[in-house]
């Protein structure tokens, strides 16, 4: 905090100083400088959001570029690495200063040198250094639209050269373990492999449907301790710094964490630190451990499915996407509700969305056509877009657009993105899900092309997983 808001110099009197008092007037000094920091920390952040809020394409770059004259520039390398463990972009924030010039702080994701992002607009900066994770510049505030235009594209050059990864972010688990395995014999054991950092990262651990029995802040109201138990009633306390104000589970999750020794008032303990939680449906979790409830028919290679799905009685729905949904009168994803035979008349693009269809349904008996695709899916995309504009005043759910293609929703919305690029599409809003377009007139942009790449490799994905189900004897297995 010293270093950010003042001279860093007094931390070295107070950790050498021999006198009380004086050291008591110097740690009074940096704890109020702490809590300014706090405050800075958080003001810039919520600055951010609320112009991410105003502006949602700024969501749809490749990186994140904000920047404001009353932020504090102390604070901007904090609230950057924020806002990229938020958003998993690159993020640079910047100090419009009253003598024109622009200084702030950049911070990364794996797999894109900001540093070497950053030099290849050397010619519009006035200064820059870092490394490939960070990064501070200075430049000419008026350069700062041309700059971030230019970043746009230098970091989408470096996504097109890396192997593609999932659609969402992803956290590797290197052991999923009960909480009762969890002792300080395993944390000396995995302390053998310090020292931890770059390259060498500390091992993370997960533990599947815990409940909070309790919390309690630490610190200055900033840090959490959770008390989690388990099915079997094995409980455990977690820190999660920095947790206090974040929404906690209302059911049970899985948790991701760390594992090492602690001394606590002189006793050896074991620490178990938060990394992440995703919450899990109790009905999932029931049925988890159970054989699926439904009977399942494969017609599949039947000559005429669709009249025998036309000569079904009772409370039938038939889930068929794309151009499928002429084909049979049937309903896209958007449209599931609860029935009692299930009919996959489209062969599903994955796993996830297989499963939130059943889960819509609920269904005890499933019926499988599952025709394969036979559009472009790119041609596909465009044609909806053309049709929600002229026909729905622009708006649409992602869900439905993503039927209309018969994609996942992050493969859809990056054919958005390239639409985008293409200036034949604008988003004006989205809120909970529903976008609001409106016709483009802008020109094409240099990294349609790119965006088309990663676009088309996603949609095959797709097609190998569409190929792998129709091998399978029953594919509902997997779900």
């Amino acid at each position: 905090a010293l270093g950010r808001l003042e001279d860093a110099n007094p931390a070295v009197e107070l950790l050498t100083t021999q006198d009380p008092a004086q050291a008591r007037l110097l740690a009074n000094h940096l704890e109020g400088l702490n809590a300014q920091r706090k405050l800075l920390c958080d003001q810039v952040t919520m600055a951010a959001e609320a112009q991410l809020r105003e502006n949602p394409l700024l969501l749809m770059q490749p990186a994140l570029v904000l920047a404001h004259p009353a932020w504090h520039g102390g604070v901007l390398g904090i609230v950057a690495a924020r806002l990229t463990e938020r958003y998993q972009k690159p993020t640079i924030l910047l100090c419009s200063g009253e003598d024109g010039i622009s200084r702030g702080s950049a911070r990364s994701v794996e797999g894109i040198h900001i540093t070497e992002a950053i030099a290849a607009q050397k010619d519009l900066l006035l200064n820059f250094g870092g490394h490939p994770m960070a990064a501070g510049m200075g430049m000419e505030t008026e350069k700062l639209p041309e700059f971030r235009r230019r970043l746009a594209k230098a970091v989408q050059a470096q996504l097109a050269n890396t192997p593609p990864e999932g659609e969402e972010p992803t956290l590797t688990v290197d052991a999923w373990l009960g909480l009762a395995d969890l002792s300080l014999g395993l944390a000396a054991e995995m302390e053998q492999l310090a020292p931890f950092g770059p390259g060498n990262e500390r091992l993370t651990l997960a533990t599947r449907s815990l409940e909070i029995v309790s919390t309690t802040v630490l610190g200055n109201g900033e840090h959490l301790k959770l008390t989690v138990q388990d099915i079997a009633g094995n409980k455990q306390q977690v820190l999660w710094w920095g947790g206090a104000g974040e929404a906690l589970p209302a059911g049970r999750f899985d948790l991701a964490y760390t594992l090492r020794g602690s001394d606590y008032k002189g006793k050896r303990q074991t620490a178990i630190e938060f990394v992440a939680l995703r919450p899990v449906d109790d009905s999932a979790l029931i049925a988890a451990s159970l054989p699926p409830a439904w009977e399942v028919l494969d017609w599949r290679k039947e000559a005429d499915p669709a009249g025998l799905v036309r000569s079904l009685t009772g409370n039938v729905i038939i889930w068929a996407e794309g151009e499928h949904k002429q084909e049979i009168a049937g309903v896209g994803r958007e449209a599931l509700t609860p029935a009692d035979t299930l009919v996959i008349w489209t062969t599903p693009p994955y796993n996830d969305v297989l499963r939130e269809a059943l889960r819509k349904v609920n269904p005890r008996r499933v019926i499988l056509v599952c025709k394969m695709p036979g559009w472009l899916a790119l041609e596909r995309l465009a044609g909806a877009l053309k049709f929600v504009l002229n026909k729905r005043e622009g708006r649409v759910s992602l869900t439905a657009l993503a039927a209309s293609v018969g994609e996942r929703e992050t493969v859809t919305r990056l054919g958005l993105e390239y639409f985008m690029k293409r200036g034949q599409v604008r988003v004006l809003e989205e809120l909970e899900g529903v976008l609001r377009l409106e016709q483009g007139n802008a020109a094409e942009d240099e990294s349609a092309a790119v965006v088309k790449s990663r676009f088309l490799r996603l949609i095959e994905e797709s097609a190998a997983f569409r190929r792998r189900f129709a091998q399978l004897q029953n594919p509902l297995e997997d779900v």
